[in-house]
């Protein structure tokens, strides 16, 4: 029987054990095959597979390099993005905390202004209007504070134009709302909800906040 011209470095473990095989039931069959031939291919296959684990050692040390080469450039990435990062958050912040408080502020002096417009008329005899509606003979539908019970005013009036007090907190809930709306409503962690959802209805809209919407300014 005539060896198989397979050079051996192209051989499986697999081929050359079926190579082996062959020539064994050639052998039983009484076919024509040496002892040189059933040694060399027992010999073909201790040499195949030794052509077969240098592959494989190879290829897995070709897959380390390439593994230890994906991580390095991973870090250097990861690096690169953490030095990308925004480092002024808190910067951002405090001017976010700040420009709150500005807010308060404003509205707390636009408040101020607005008592001081009540005391102004209390001084000067201007009549107010109370909080069911009663007006004094001498009213003045031009210039006149709208006065609530624990005399909290709920309004003046100067010159024909009405002036509201701001509340603080509405103007403050309506910030952040805003914001959280913007931003899918801003969920918090750990399955708390979401800002927009924690901070609840904006019912009631600051005067000055709800003309300019409505104009759509």
């Amino acid at each position: 029987m005539t060896a198989s011209t397979t050079t051996p470095q192209d051989l499986t473990p697999e081929q050359a054990e079926a190579d082996l095989a062959t020539l064994e039931q050639a052998v039983v069959a009484g076919e024509a095959v040496t002892v040189e031939q059933l040694t060399q291919a027992k010999e073909r296959i201790s040499f195949v597979k030794l052509v077969q684990m240098g592959r494989d050692a190879r290829a897995e040390a070709k897959r380390v390099s390439a593994a230890a080469a994906a991580r390095k450039a991973a870090k250097i990435e990861a690096k690169g993005i953490i030095e990308a990062l925004p480092a002024d958050v808190l910067a951002k912040f405090d001017a976010a905390v700040e420009a709150m408080q500005a807010l308060i502020d404003v509205a707390k002096t636009h408040n101020e202004g607005i008592n001081d417009v009540w005391r102004a008329f209390g001084t000067g005899g201007v009549a107010a209007v109370g909080w069911e509606g009663s007006t004094m003979p001498d009213h003045d539908a031009a210039n006149f504070a709208r006065v609530g019970q624990g005399e909290i005013v709920s309004s003046v009036t100067v010159d024909g134009q009405v002036y509201l007090p701001n509340e603080p907190a509405e103007w403050v809930q309506h910030a952040i709302v805003r914001v959280a709306r913007a931003n899918d409503g801003l969920t918090l962690p750990r399955g708390s909800g979401s800002i927009e959802r924690f901070m609840g209805e904006t019912r009631f809209v600051p005067y000055a906040l709800e003309q300019r919407d409505t104009a759509g300014l």
